[in-house]
Parts: structure tokens; C-alpha cells; sequence
């Protein structure tokens, strides 16, 4: 996004982010104290038309690449890019807010946002399903080994890794797309001689539907994959709480999956949703993870939710959701830990 272009649409971007719409499921309102009945918060006023990058900076992170935000703009208002065009600004000015500057050199630098984060590939490099897992799992090894066990099944192999942790997707995020270009082009190579290529992260599937639309048809999300492939779940006789994707479900809303078939044995609740704990990108952690007080309200108030259902288990469709919501609770297993 161009400054012309960001100037243009400022204000409706921050209408946008503030609307009556809107505010329920944007942690900016919440954290910021807007009043969002009056629809244009003060809190936005402040840059008038100077255009200030640092009256600014620490909303544009809040926003968190609120997808839900994009999908309820009004007259379809350039949300998620207006607050990347913020960050990249933020960062050539030597303006970031002093609580995310630490994670931004971390992802500026190639670093994991994930205390807990090791690197694994494991598997024949030159096999027909690539995995990539995400960077969020503690026990990276023992995911891989699961997904190479079932895929054994089919009579193929699999190449499991994290070592591309989101795949570039947070380096975009906080607005450095440039310096991504030559990883992509390497990226399309490892991806193009595949059979299929499977990921249990939210960031890393929208990554791979965004930068490759011609690969779509053999890029799947774990829970899809193991349906198609006919995959029973290990676990039965239980009442399954279902934590959906919602990142997912409104970027790709042709993207269908039977739970009740995948998890057939078991009764499949859905939640309903309240509140701003819909912003799946702060569950995530990725840009959520910046702030780390609002990231424990997102996970908090999500699991009340969750929890309102008194069910056997939480299952999360995103690894990467998993571990935001385990940062406050400590309970959610992954659609991995249902089978095998």
C-alpha cells in the first residue's frame, strides 16, 4: 500500500476498526477503551491529517491481522493491508511501540516468536507428501513421527518440518514483504514436486493458498487430509468440543469438512462465539503473541466459551490455536493427538 492510497482510506479504516460492526471482534476497541456506540473513537483522531506514524503504531499492532475485520469492513475497506502498510512505516521510522520491539526484531531476523520452538524435519526429503507442521508444537518429533505413521498407511512417504516456522507469513505480516520474494521463489520449488502437501497451521495454509493459487488442489489442511483419506479417529464415545478456525472458514468459505464423519464415534459440539475472543489470529499467537496481555484475554475469554460446553475434550482444528488457547488453560489437544 502506497502512502496516497493510506492516507485515502485512513479514516475508513479506522470507522472501520471502531464500527458498531465491528468492535466486538476487534481487540483494539476493547483494549483501547473506544466507545464504540459513537462509531469513531477518539483514540484514531489523534494522527489528524499529519498522518504521524507513531500515533498509530501500537493499533496497528492490536489489529492483528484481524481477518474478521476484513470480512465485515464497510464497502470493503483494505483493513489488514492499511495496518501492514502501518507496521512496515513503523519499523523504517524506528517507531515501534517498546513492548513489541523485541518481537519484531525476532521476526525481522528469522527468529521464533515460540519460546518453545525447535526445529525438526524428519523423513525422506524426496517423498510425495510434504508436512508442514507448525512451529508451535513443543514436541515437534513426536507430531512428525504421527503424521509419517498414518501417511505409511497409504503406502507413501512423508518429509515433516517446521524449519520454515510460518513460512514467511508474520515477516509479511508486520509489513516487510519485500525481503520475502527470494524465499517464495525457493519455497514453489520444494512445494511444486509434491503429491500433496499438508499443514496444520492456519498462518501456513493461508500463506500457501495466497502465494500459490495453482497449487491449490494438493495443498490441504490436516483435518481434510485425514478425511479424504479415510482416516479413523483412535478416540470414541466421547463429546468432542470443537475449536473451529475461523480465519479459515471466512478466507476460504468454500473449504467444507464433515466433523461429525472425521470424528465419527464421537458427538462433535460447536461452541458459539462471543466477544472479541473471534479474532483466531490472537489465539493463533503469531501477531497476537506480541502483546502479551491482550493475547491472554483472547485466550481467556475464548475459553469460556469452549468451556461453557461441558464436554470430554477441546479439540482445535489449528495446532497454532491450540497453543494460544493452552496459554491460559492448558487442555486443548490437536486433531493429530485423535488419531494414530
Amino acid at each position: 500500500m502506497a502512502k496516497e492510497k493510506f492516507t485515502e482510506t485512513y479514516y475508513k479504516v479506522a470507522q472501520c476498526l471502531n464500527s458498531d460492526l465491528i468492535a466486538d471482534f476487534n481487540p483494539v476497541t476493547r483494549v483501547c477503551g473506544c466507545d464504540t456506540s459513537a462509531g469513531f473513537a477518539t483514540v484514531f483522531t489523534a494522527m489528524g491529517s499529519r498522518f504521524d506514524i507513531k500515533f498509530v503504531a501500537e493499533e496497528a499492532f492490536l489489529a492483528t491481522d484481524s481477518y474478521e475485520v476484513d470480512t465485515r469492513s464497510i464497502d470493503n475497506v483494505p483493513v489488514n493491508e492499511a495496518m501492514r502498510y502501518v507496521r512496515r512505516e513503523t519499523i523504517a521510522e524506528d517507531a515501534v511501540p517498546d513492548k513489541y520491539k523485541n518481537f519484531v526484531e525476532t521476526v525481522r531476523t528469522g527468529g521464533s516468536v515460540f519460546k518453545d520452538y525447535k526445529v525438526c524435519a524428519l523423513g525422506d526429503e524426496d517423498s510425495e507428501v510434504l508436512f508442514l507442521m507448525s512451529p508451535s508444537h513443543k514436541n515437534p518429533e513426536e507430531v512428525a513421527n504421527k503424521f509419517t505413521t498414518l501417511v505409511s498407511k497409504l503406502n507413501k512417504k512423508a518429509y515433516c518440518t517446521n524449519e520454515m516456522q510460518t513460512c514467511g507469513y508474520l515477516t509479511s505480516a508486520i509489513g516487510l514483504r519485500d525481503q520475502l520474494d527470494e524465499f517464495y521463489e525457493n519455497f514453489l520449488e520444494m512445494l511444486d514436486s509434491r503429491e500433496a502437501v499438508v499443514t496444520d497451521d492456519t498462518y501456513i495454509l493461508d500463506v500457501l493458498l495466497s502465494e500459490y493459487p495453482d497449487l491449490k488442489n494438493k495443498v490441504f489442511f490436516i483435518d481434510e487430509y485425514l478425511l479424504n483419506n479415510g482416516f479413523k479417529t483412535t478416540k470414541q464415545g466421547l463429546k468432542i468440543v470443537l475449536q473451529e478456525s475461523g480465519i479459515i472458514n471466512r478466507l476460504y468459505p468454500l473449504r467444507k469438512v464433515d466433523y461429525s464423519a472425521l470424528f465419527a464415534g464421537n458427538e462433535v459440539s460447536y461452541p458459539a462465539r462471543s466477544g472479541y475472543d473471534v479474532t483466531d489470529s490472537g489465539l493463533a499467537g503469531g501477531l497476537g503473541f506480541a502483546d502479551e496481555e491482550v493475547f491472554k484475554k483472547l485466550s481467556s475469554r475464548r475459553n469460556l466459551d469452549l468451556n461453557e460446553i461441558k464436554g470430554d475434550v477441546v479439540v482445535s482444528v489449528c495446532a497454532n490455536e491450540s497453543f494460544g488457547l493452552n496459554y491460559t488453560n492448558g487442555k486443548t489437544i490437536t486433531i493429530l493427538d485423535c488419531f494414530g
